[in-house]
């Protein structure tokens, strides 16, 4: 393949987004003539999508270094080195190229990109504006335009750019989903449930190779659905809540999931358990789990009322008092992390040490880690928060509903054990990022979901402090419920 092919593909999966795809190319490329400069540009662009963010400076420096007059090349560094830390330099790059060019797009693009990517909202969308104004039909403007509004809790206005961004580029996924967000935060799920079905279109993800066909919500009593867990495990335990009015319809329903959650959620009346992966030969239909209300067409207020839809087995609650011992004043379960390979974990995660308000809130207050990991652990060992670790013990989900079971109050940041103690009718109360998940939508401290749930709010990104003060504030006014029955 010619130099001039290599780059001509390699520029134009680059324009759709294929990183995959361009990145040999321009290696292939830079392999016959090192320094070339479109190549070595394109790959910093490349390093710059996938966060390879030391990388992406030495190749577009290098680039702009070979070809100075390179404007698209000079604000990509620009973006590299705001998002690097480096944001000084970064943002005097930029002025360069806005001061010779006021309307320098591909400037006004990238910096409005760094700007989103370090959570400073409000500078970046008066440039967004300004490039939707030069290039009012870029639909990757109109969809940043989106994203930005969701996070300034605007997501009435969110909607309206991302439906422009989907008219320009249907078959844009990333939109389709993040107009599912935006329509969550206004309270539009049954619309939002329709557009978070393109996340099967996204990069990396493939749909499940089951041999019976897809189940259209036709109600044939005695036919089996096999329903598959899908996303994350609070994912799972949320919306297995939908599960008790399917079996009220008749289906035979199996639910496959992973076998950490099996035990627990085998505790849900009517439904068998099986683990993923395995085959289901006599189901008649499938359905992602996560498919359910959309197909049905149901609120999402179906699975507050059927809360608690999961029990904890009583062998393991009784075992759990045991080991627990003499009873505290008030005991408290925290969970203060959640998955590190969740795309938004930096945000919603908390160091333990940041819980520290908590130990002192009431006399008496004892708390109980829910974690099961070996970092954990080394948290609570190192530290000087008293807190009681159970990770040795905690095999999977039913001995976590057990423990929970057994504790006054759970506080907890967005992660898979909010979701249980919701499931299991427990006390619990979460604590959320800024933006938060669009499913907790805006302004409100309960939720639909849980009825035992109490929403604690960032105000601005990444300030804890004022979520944790507050949780402190209640938690001396907090009196337990009576114990689990």
């Amino acid at each position: 393949m010619k130099v001039s092919e290599a780059l001509h593909r390699a520029g134009e999966h680059l324009a759709a987004g294929r990183t995959a795809e361009a990145e040999p190319l321009y290696r292939r490329v830079l392999a016959a003539s090192p320094n070339h400069p479109r190549a070595l540009a394109g790959l910093g662009v490349v390093a710059l999508r996938t966060g390879h963010l030391k990388e992406a400076i030495d190749l577009l420096r290098r680039a702009t270094a070979k070809d100075p007059a390179d404007v698209e090349s000079r604000a990509a560094l620009a973006e590299a080195l705001y998002r690097d830390g480096q944001k000084s330099e970064g943002e005097s790059l930029f002025g360069e190229l806005l001061a010779r060019d006021p309307d320098c797009l591909a400037a006004i693009n990238r910096f409005s990109a760094a700007l989103y990517l370090a959570g400073e909202y409000e500078r970046a969308e008066s440039l967004v504006r300004r490039a939707i104004e030069l290039a009012p039909d870029w639909y990757l403007l109109r969809r940043r335009m989106g994203t930005l509004l969701v996070a300034l809790s605007r997501p009435r206005e969110a909607v309206e750019h991302l439906r422009r961004a989907i008219e320009l580029e249907p078959e844009d996924a990333d939109a389709h989903m993040a107009l599912g967000q935006a329509l969550m935060f206004t309270g539009d799920f049954a619309n939002a449930f329709r557009e978070t079905e393109w996340r099967w279109k996204l990069p990396g993800e493939s749909y499940p190779d089951v041999s019976c066909p897809r189940w259209d919500g036709r109600i044939e009593r005695g036919k089996t659905l096999l329903i598959f867990g899908e996303e994350g495990y609070g994912d799972v335990i949320q919306f297995s809540g939908f599960l008790p009015a399917l079996v009220a319809t008749g289906i035979n329903v199996v639910l496959s999931a992973r076998p950490a959650l099996g035990p627990l959620l085998r505790s849900l009346r009517g439904v068998r358990v099986a683990k993923s992966g395995d085959p289901v030969l006599e189901a008649d239909y499938h359905l992602p789990l996560l498919s359910l209300p959309l197909v049905m067409n149901w609120p999402i207020e179906i699975v507050g009322r059927a809360t608690p839809y999961l029990t904890a087995e009583r062998s393991l609650v009784d075992a759990w008092r045991e080991r627990l011992g003499p009873r505290a004043r008030l005991r408290v379960g925290i969970a203060w992390a959640g998955n590190p390979g969740h795309q938004n974990d930096a945000e919603r995660s908390i160091a333990l040490s940041a819980l520290t308000p908590l130990a002192s809130a009431a006399p008496g207050i004892e708390l109980h880690s829910l974690h099961v990991t070996a970092e954990s652990s080394a948290s609570i060992a190192s530290g000087e928060l008293c807190v009681r670790d159970h990770a040795q013990l905690l095999r999977d989900f039913a001995d976590t509903a057990a423990l929970i079971s057994n504790l006054d109050l759970i506080v907890s940041v967005d992660t898979s054990v909010a979701h249980l103690a919701g499931a299991l009718r427990r006390p619990v109360w979460l604590m959320l990022a800024h933006p938060p998940d669009g499913r907790w939508m805006l302004g409100r401290s309960d939720t639909p979901w849980y009825p035992t749930m109490r929403l604690f709010r960032q105000k601005r990104p990444g300030e804890w402090a004022q979520v944790i003060e507050e949780v402190a504030a209640e938690l001396r006014a907090f009196k337990p419920p009576p114990p689990a029955p």
